[in-house]
């Protein structure tokens, strides 16, 4: 199970999902690996049983992970007294629902007009090019701007602002949080009123054009000189 998947499961919906350990399993072999026919058996029904399986020590460290976030002032006030895993579903006039799961509906009075995320990452929570850079490759600031709109067409409880739980995904697992700006938002709103009506017509269509199906395109590069000199740049800044 992913590490991200396995912190979400305890702090969001503790109890629902049952796990067990790969270590229980009696039929590994001498390194620890499940080789057999008999341990890929003994997997297979913990499978079919809806149970998944984890080692202890990823679960044992999920759990510590879990505890820092509620431990940590700045997400544990947004934490405690929230709503968990809220669905929303919208279906505007072109007929197609669209929807998604909001990780946290804070009640805290600081931030009660606003949706939290967490994300756990890799990256190094110290720099704020390293996050800004994790919001725009994977399309934060859209999702962001997506389920802001979902959840206010769906209540009257309006909410504009987006915080991400930030927590490293290696010990001592260190928490930060952080608002997306408006700005960010806004592009993210950009992005779907422009890609939006194309991927309805595509839906409905059953048509998925590629947009480099018919031109070639050009892809700069750099030197990996100029990416050395950029790491080197944020190491010192980081130290600094």
């Amino acid at each position: 199970m992913a590490w991200g998947s396995l912190v979400d499961s305890l702090l969001f919906t503790p109890g629902v999902e049952e796990f067990v350990f790969k270590e229980d399993n009696p039929h590994l072999s001498t390194n620890g690996r499940a080789l057999s026919k008999a341990a890929k058996l003994w997997e297979n029904d913990q499978i079919l049983e809806a149970k998944t399986i984890v080692s202890e020590a990823h679960f044992d460290a999920a759990e510590v992970a879990v505890a820092r976030l509620k431990e940590t002032p700045v997400s544990a006030k947004i934490l405690e007294g929230a709503d968990y895993q809220v669905g929303l579903v919208y279906t505007a006039d072109h007929g197609i629902p669209t929807k998604g799961l909001v990780d946290v509906l804070p009640h805290e009075l600081d931030s009660d007009d606003c949706i939290a995320d967490l994300k756990t990452t890799a990256a190094n929570l110290y720099s704020d090019d390293d996050l800004a850079r994790q919001c725009g490759k994977f399309g934060y600031h859209v999702q962001a701007a997506l389920y802001l709109y979902l959840y206010n067409k769906i209540t009257s409880d309006y909410r504009n602002r987006w915080k991400i739980i930030w927590q490293s995904s290696s010990a001592p697992y260190e928490v930060r949080v952080t608002e997306l700006p408006q700005e960010w938002i806004d592009a993210g709103k950009a992005y779907i009123r422009y890609h939006m009506p194309r991927f309805i017509r595509a839906i409905k269509s059953h048509r998925f054009r590629s947009v480099f199906s018919k031109a070639e395109t050009y892809l700069p590069m750099h030197s990996s000189a100029l990416y050395a000199e950029e790491n080197q740049m944020e190491l010192l800044s980081t130290v600094e």
